[in-house]
């Protein structure tokens, strides 16, 4: 038997134009003439060696890509001809068994990889269990559970195409245990018994107890944000969830799941160009979501704090960009090399050396000057990364950050208020930088900065001329205050102690219209209102 089915051919780097990248290395490529590629899984053998096992229209391939610059194709294992040819692939592997599923029908294809690193063309074996009457043929994706040792497999032919439970007790001949029949089941992960079902047309992730495989027990459900709800990955500590909506602008999106009856959205992240699509994400263990993009490629995003993703690394391998089912399929990233491989729908399997690190953060909260009152929806952005614009939350918080260290001019903008930077805010890799800040109302002529200082401007719409200030102190510690006034030279030239929380100032008639700082020696800020 030929080892090879059909023409493979390697392309050297320099045959393949370069895409724009971050902190990920292109390896090489390996064409599929004449075939289209799906998702995408990964081996290791007993001797070390790494695989690539890839979807293609008419079924699995093996690479060996232990050398990331010169994949070897070992073998092929083609789907049964008189099921026919089809897009959709999906591929998990199990104690050295390759499970291949497809819309084409044949059931569970299962691949026997133990003789490798030989090419020797593995034992295949078909599971198709006759179930509620139905003998199960298509499918559409599969998880294993592989701490209880189950498979699983959504959206069938059989039933609702909800989750099909089998036991892989022997890896070649799966035993089928029970469904979940409620409802259609796109896509899922699944560990220890609880599984994640994403019901795509339902728009929402179901947390679900399969314990009993006969009776499955809903737990919770949460809608994600575009409701096309495609993938899910829980974090290793089950505390968080990740979920994409396969839909033009859509985001990876994080869930604090860790009380079930009260699931909470923590933050998204979009794709590297405007509309365009996300497909399937992976959490790795040191917390960094590798997510297909589609016409974005894809990308390597820190979720270490999930309330603050940040993309680290990314990269584009297709020419066009926004809405569109074209380009990266799948991407895996759980080799021990840390080799990154990637299935490209029409040009083949890609290989990548990528450069994890973490993200710089930044944090903080924005306040009104004048009120103390938390803002919402307050732009901030580490200037020269336009990828870290982010907007403040009903509480007046905000979670940004970028990939390079460095010194950087922090603007924070919201109509109605003055724009403000800050400069030479230094961001380290890994490390939480705070930075609380308050905006000036535009009109008001009082700006607010460190140490509880305030800017008013005589001659401005908030004196309109007037000799008099009208003061209000927000706290009755202030009481007995000295209030002073420096011109902006830093001279003082008015100097009162405050023996009340609010009252009136005499100013006197020879004030020059400019800017002038006001302090109080308590610290406590002076809210200045129109004089009457």
């Amino acid at each position: 038997m030929k080892k090879l089915l059909f023409l493979f051919s390697i392309l050297t780097a320099q045959l393949f134009a370069q895409y724009d990248s971050l902190n990920v290395s292109y390896r090489s490529v390996l064409p599929y003439p004449g075939h289209t590629c799906a998702n995408i899984c990964g081996y290791v053998d007993t001797t070390g060696r790494e695989y690539a096992l890839v979807g293609v229209d008419n079924g699995m391939t093996v690479v060996d890509v232990t050398n990331p610059a010169n994949p070897v194709p070992v073998y092929q294992v083609l789907w049964p001809v008189n099921n026919g040819n089809s897009e959709w692939k999906e591929i998990k592997v199990y104690k050295k068994h390759a499970y291949v599923v497809s819309e084409a029908g044949g059931g569970v294809q299962i691949s026997d990889l133990s003789k490798l690193p030989a090419a020797t063309m593995p034992t295949v074996t078909y599971w198709k269990p006759i179930i509620g009457g139905q003998t199960l043929s298509s499918v559409h994706a599969l998880h294993i559970d592989t701490t209880k040792g189950n498979i699983y497999l959504y959206g069938s032919n059989v039933g609702n195409k909800g989750a099909i439970i089998g036991s892989l007790a022997n890896p070649a001949v799966p035993v089928y245990l029970g469904r979940f029949n409620n409802t259609y089941v796109h896509d899922g992960y699944v560990d220890n018994d609880t599984l994640y079902a994403c019901e795509i047309y339902g728009g929402y992730v179901e947390v679900i107890n399969c314990t009993n495989k006969t009776s499955p027990q809903v737990l919770a459900t949460v809608q994600t944000p575009l409701q096309f709800t495609h993938n899910s990955w829980p974090s290793p500590d089950k505390k968080t969830l990740f979920t994409t909506d396969e839909q033009p602008y859509s985001s990876l999106t994080s869930y604090d799941i860790s009380n079930l009856a009260n699931i909470t959205l923590l933050d998204t992240i979009k794709g590297l160009s405007t509309g365009s699509i996300v497909h399937n994400t992976h959490i790795r263990k040191d917390l960094f979501a590798v997510t297909s993009w589609y016409r974005d490629g894809f990308t390597i995003v820190d979720c270490s704090r999930p309330n603050n993703l940040i993309r680290v690394g990314y990269y584009d391998m297709y020419p066009d960009s926004g809405n569109g089912f074209n380009g990266t399929w799948g991407v895996y990233p759980f080799l021990p090399s840390g080799t990154i491989i990637c299935s490209n729908i029409e040009d083949g399997l890609y290989v990548f050396t990528p450069t994890y690190i973490k993200a710089c953060y930044l944090e903080g909260n924005v306040i009104d000057s004048i009120s103390l009152a938390n803002l919402q929806n307050v732009t901030t952005k580490i200037m020269g990364n336009t990828n870290s614009n982010t907007f403040t939350d009903i509480s007046g918080n905000y979670a940004t950050g970028c990939a390079g260290a460095g010194t950087y001019n922090v603007q924070f903008s919201k109509a109605g208020y003055q724009t403000k930077i800050i400069s030479n805010v230094v961001l380290t890799n890994g490390v939480l930088t705070t930075l609380n800040t308050k905006l000036v109302p535009l009109g008001s002529g009082v700006a607010s900065l460190q140490n509880n200082q305030t800017f008013f401007t005589v001659g401005s719409t908030l004196f309109e001329n007037k000799t008099n200030l009208s003061y209000y102190l927000s706290n009755a510690e202030a009481n007995g205050s000295v209030i002073k006034v420096y011109d902006y030279s830093g001279n003082i030239v008015f100097e009162k102690k405050l023996e009340s929380l609010s009252g009136e100032i005499t100013l006197g008639d020879d004030w020059a219209t400019g800017v002038y700082l006001v302090t109080l020696n308590a610290c406590k800020p002076v809210r200045v209102v129109k004089s009457k």
